[in-house]
């Protein structure tokens, strides 16, 4: 604690000060004899009364007080003191003292002179002499003077005409009516002084601190006398030009306490550390403002933020500490085991993974702060089973989220396009295929999110994997492989009726083989293109795929052999080679005599002639990946007899089949008499029934003991097959 010390006087006396001489040292006067107590006193026992307009010398002798003193408990102590000022002595003379500067040290003593020429009135004069005590300095630990003096000493001069009688001067007698005789002249007497005491709290102090200045008084104090503090900036530009002034009136036992304000010790900084400022006091008694000196008040060390309550999510991190825009340095311990864990600047990023309490100590300049914070970690909420991955047909709603939730949490819903909803569930609508994204809240605040994708059915993209001729060269077959069988519910099989045109020749239920026999096609006649499409469960057909094109074979005769390529749209044909197989009585055993690029389609039997009732068929061997979950692995072309009779005349033996679909009997009538072999066959091509017919118009079988399903009949003439599909119920 900082301490200053301020002395005043009240005066009564009409007289200006006295002027000093100029010219104290010691050449102006000895000291008498040894003074025991401090105080002055004349160098005789008497004064001479001084005549006005003769040349006067008058020589005081004096002790300085003690170095310290007690006042109201507290103790002053004091450096030095010099002489202040004296009041009301004759006009024209003037004072000096044997020390130069007129500064004495504590019981030092000394002499003052009072001299000159007088050329006041004639009376009796009243000097005061007043001495101001001197400390170490504002913040020295002492207290400093300020105002008027700290000790007042009174004598008595008489001033006459020369021609008056020789008198000697009173000086036992009240200040009012000094009684003038011709007795000796005691001593000079004390005459009492006022002391004012303060103490400042610190010299420094961090921006936000409090400061309190303490003043002592003997010194009555009113409404009419008090103390003022002021405060200023030294520098007004960095200061914004703060200027701070109070009052205070008298307190009991004469002490009172000033406190800074917050405007001050609550000053913003701009990150300048530190700033000076002045401070006054002053009485009112005399008007005089005395500093006390200089106090710097520094930018405190601050924490900007730290967790309210403190409830942090699982697995969710915070930021403490706030940014701060001055340069400080941090300290962040866990505790209780005071673990120093970070040094780094705030904001600092925590991610506790349970219950952790905290401390940070923050330095800025000599300023310091610790706090303390905790952080609770909760669970985050959890959603209860819910579909996630939804399809809809199109312009189909949906309703998405969980059934239920707690009662403490809440859900929102959004999208990237602008759909907001809240609820458990809600319902959408969307036009397209989307993501919604569920953001479950708790009393918390914690939160945790979830998506639904939604998507719009769009029919699946069919291909065919080949097209062959059936092994009794009656019909065509399709075959594919499903792409995605869950979206489809049927497919429509398509056949090329003129040129790019294609109809609608079939359907086959998704969980029917995936195989279509075109029994409507004569395949010893041309070859066909097929293409496929996929109707999905919303009732949207997809798009017809790429066509195939189906091999037909001629027999040119002499043992040549023609054919077309096996053909996929746009695509270069996907054929490696061909074998070309022979059957060499009509029996159905078949074997392969050659095989040429998949970029020829001829090839000659240089044998044929061997073998007057064989049969011709051509194999492809693909160059891509076809390879149907079945025993059929290559596509066949019709097949042919070295007669080249391969191309049927429909108008020569033409037979229908009815009724069809049937459960027990069908009926097959012939546009002519006709003579030949009817055989009956499963979709696999094993044979279930035969009968010959001669020369008939129609023929009846029995079909009563077959299963339901696709069956093939087949009426094979001299020169001719035609196959006919019998649906059996």
């Amino acid at each position: 604690m900082k301490y200053l010390l301020l002395t005043s006087s009240m005066l009564l006396g009409l007289c200006s000060f006295a002027q000093y001489c100029g010219n104290s040292g010691a050449a102006i006067c000895t000291p008498g004899t040894s003074m025991t107590v401090p105080g002055i006193t004349p160098t005789s026992q008497s004064i001479a009364p001084l005549s006005s307009g003769q040349s006067a010398s008058v020589t005081l002798h004096i002790k300085m007080p003690d170095s310290t003193y007690t006042a109201q408990g507290n103790t002053i102590q004091f450096d030095s003191f010099y002489v202040d000022s004296i009041v009301n002595l004759p006009s024209g003379m003037c004072y000096a003292t044997n020390k130069a500067g007129n500064r004495f040290a504590p019981r030092e003593e000394g002499c003052i002179v009072l001299s000159g020429t007088p050329c006041d009135i004639n009376g009796q004069y009243k000097p005061r002499i007043y001495f101001t005590a001197l400390t170490h300095g504002l913040f020295g630990g002492s207290y400093l003077p300020i105002e008027a003096s700290t000790f007042g000493y009174k004598c008595f001069i008489r001033l006459k005409n020369a021609s008056d009688p020789a008198t000697n001067v009173d000086t036992t007698q009240t200040d009012a009516n000094p009684i003038i005789s011709y007795g000796t002249v005691p001593a000079c007497t004390p005459s009492g002084y006022y002391l004012h005491a303060a103490k400042v709290g610190s010299d420094s102090v961090c921006d936000g601190s409090s400061v309190q200045i303490t003043v002592l008084t003997n010194l009555p104090l009113s409404n009419n006398n008090r103390f003022y503090l002021k405060v200023t900036c030294t520098q007004t530009g960095t200061c914004h030009g703060i200027h701070y002034s109070d009052t205070v009136v008298a307190h009991q036992n004469g002490t009172f306490t000033f406190s800074l304000p917050d405007s001050i010790t609550n000053y913003a900084f701009d990150c300048a550390d530190h700033d000076l400022f002045n401070l006054y006091l002053e009485s009112s008694d005399t008007a005089t403002e005395t500093s006390l000196g200089t106090i710097m008040i520094y930018g405190a060390a601050a924490v900007n933020w730290l967790p309210s309550g403190g409830v942090i999510c699982y697995g969710n991190s915070v930021q403490v500490g706030g940014a701060s825009a001055c340069s400080q340095s941090y300290k962040w311990y866990q505790e209780p085991s005071h673990t120093l864990i970070s040094t780094a600047s705030a904001p600092y990023t925590i991610l506790p993974s349970q219950t952790t309490h905290y401390s940070v100590h923050v330095t800025r300049n000599v300023c310091s702060l610790d706090s303390t914070f905790t952080l609770t970690v909760v669970p985050n909420p959890t959603f209860a089973p819910f579909d996630t991955v939804i399809a809809t047909c199109p312009h189909d709603s949906v309703t998405i989220g969980p059934a239920s939730i707690h009662y403490l949490e809440s859900i929102t819903w959004g999208d990237n396009n602008g759909f907001f909803a809240l609820g458990n569930q809600v319902t959408v609508l969307p036009p397209f295929s989307d993501t919604y994204t569920a953001t479950l809240y708790d009393s918390n605040s914690c939160w945790v999110q979830s998506n639904v994708s939604v998507s719009i059915k769009e029919p699946p993209y069919q291909n065919i994997c080949m097209v062959t001729v059936d092994s009794t060269s009656n019909h065509n077959v399709v075959i594919w492989e499903k792409v995605n069988k869950p979206a489809t519910d049927s497919f429509y099989i398509y056949r090329e009726i003129s040129t790019g045109n294609y109809a609608k020749i079939g359907a086959v239920l998704r969980d029917s083989l995936s195989e279509y026999h075109d029994y409507g096609a004569n395949p010893n006649s041309t070859g066909y293109r097929y293409r496929i499409s996929a109707l999905d469960t919303c009732g949207n057909e997809g798009a017809q795929s790429f066509y195939h094109n189906s091999i037909h074979l001629q027999y040119l005769g002499g043992g040549n052999l023609q054919w077309n390529d096996y053909e996929i749209e746009f695509t270069t044909t996907p054929v490696a080679s061909y074998d070309v197989l022979r059957d060499n009585n009509g029996t159905g055993t078949w074997a392969s005599i050659l095989n040429v690029s998949g970029t020829q389609n001829t090839a000659s039997d240089a044998n044929f002639a061997s073998y007057p009732n064989a049969r011709y068929k051509v194999a492809s061997n693909w160059s891509y990946s076809c390879t149907p979950a079945r025993s059929i692995h290559t596509s066949l072309s019709n097949s042919v007899t070295n007669q080249a009779t391969s191309i049927l005349d429909i108008s020569e033996s033409g037979f229908a089949i009815h009724p069809n679909p049937a459960h027990d009997v069908v009926s097959l009538s012939f546009n002519v008499p006709t003579s030949g072999l009817i055989t009956v066959t499963d979709i696999t091509g094993k044979e279930i029934m035969s009968q010959m017919i001669d020369n008939r118009l129609e023929t009846r079988l029995n079909i009563a003991h077959l299963p339901s399903g696709i069956y093939v009949a087949s009426l094979k003439t001299h020169n001719t097959v035609q196959s006919r599909k019998i649906i059996k119920d």
